[in-house]
């Protein structure tokens, strides 16, 4: 198959929202292609500009999302769904690129493959095709959270309680997600930084090449230990002009291998597990410490990488403006269920010693002290 070559068939919408009849006329046009085709690449998204009568424009009107301007809903826009189902019903072998800028609740289970490129920029299409046809190799992990489409519709845009209606981000929802947040497969379909694969089939459509898979494992103790003291002076003058540098004395070995058959980055992603992560005013379920890019790691080869354990993660700030760090133990796992890695791997910790420790980093407008809310 070669990319230099393609027929291209469009299907537009007119509108934001709504489709007339005749943005269905290309469907069928769209469908005999796919009959035809050996694979098809299909783009599905959401289009950034707009028409104001003057031409296309960033942010006109028509436009279906900009930095300035929100969606309603986090579904396909217009007749782009039937699209998807009619030309995946006329063959199988059909690769979904996906471009848009945040979340689009896609049905993954329709299609082989999922490359989620967003918008790529000037050298977009250059990327994507070195994406497909194995010229560079990817490591991207989503930065965001895809929910099914009924997520929109249970909570209010306007809700700003991470906590409330089921949650919202990986560290406070509830729900299954369609892809999580950290997720990404590292394979055969190649893509620049961009880029992330969500969905791929055991053997690539494009090149017939095995997918790459990697295997995480603690090299050295699985529990670190710090004490309070400790940790509050690495993190003294985090929140000062400049920062404060991390001297956490709180970290884990991990060894990477590769053992897929395709030479390839990945990330390893640290993740906190808080303890007392349920309840109306719980802690998030768990949150990103600390990653490392590993770069081109060959089939076969391993290579070690340390993951600290900044003090600001493990301190929580209460609505007096006060934060302050705990002792207790807190669950680590480095990956993500489903991604290049096959599953998270548990079993590390951190433990914290000694009394509580705490000061005030900013003050909150009407907050009451202990004393007053007491009514000391």
């Amino acid at each position: 198959m070669s990319l230099e070559h393609h027929q291209a068939t469009n299907v537009e919408c007119e509108t934001p929202q709504y489709c007339q009849e005749s943005d269905r006329a290309n469907i069928s046009a769209a469908v005999a292609a796919a009959k035809r085709a050996e694979h098809v690449l299909l783009f599905l998204g959401m289009n950034p500009n707009g028409n104001n009568g003057t031409g296309l424009e960033f942010g006109g009107q028509g436009s279906s999302e900009t930095e300035a301007k929100d969606r309603y809903d986090i579904k396909l826009r217009g007749v782009q769904q039937e699209l998807l189902e009619r030309v995946v019903a006329a063959n199988p072998k059909t690769v979904v690129v996906l471009m848009n800028a945040g979340c689009l609740a896609l049905n993954a289970s329709l299609v082989p493959a999922v490359l989620a490129s967003y918008y790529p920029g000037e050298l977009g299409g250059e990327a994507i095709a070195d994406a497909l046809s194995g010229v560079v190799s990817p490591a991207g992990r989503l930065p965001i959270t895809y929910y099914p489409a009924e997520f929109t519709e249970r909570r209010p845009m306007q809700e700003y309680d991470v906590r409330a209606h089921g949650g919202i981000t990986y560290r406070f929802y509830e729900g299954t997600p369609l892809w999580e947040f950290g997720f990404g497969k590292p394979h055969n379909y190649r893509c620049h930084l961009g880029c992330i694969l969500l969905n791929m089939p055991a053997t690539s459509l494009l090149t017939g090449l095995s997918y790459t898979t990697f295997k995480f494992a603690l090299a050295g103790p699985a529990v670190a230990r710090a004490s309070t003291a400790e940790m509050s002076a690495a993190h003294r003058g985090y929140y000062q002009l400049g920062g404060g540098a991390d001297v956490s004395a709180l970290a884990h070995t991990i060894t990477v291998t590769n053992t897929g058959g395709v030479t390839s980055d990945v990330v390893v992603l640290g993740f906190l597990r808080n303890p007392n992560a349920t309840g109306p005013a719980r802690n998030p379920a768990k949150e990103l410490y600390n990653f490392e890019r590993v770069k081109l790691l060959q089939p076969g080869a391993s290579r070690t990488v340390r993951l600290s354990v900044p003090a600001q993660v493990l301190s929580l700030v209460d609505e007096h403006g006060t934060e302050r760090l705990l002792p207790g133990r807190h669950e680590v796992e480095f990956g993500v269920d489903g991604a290049a890695e096959g599953e998270a791997l548990t079993g590390g910790a951190v433990v914290l010693t000694g009394p509580a420790r705490g000061e005030t980093v900013f003050e909150m407008p009407g907050a009451k002290t202990d004393d007053e809310a007491v009514g000391h």
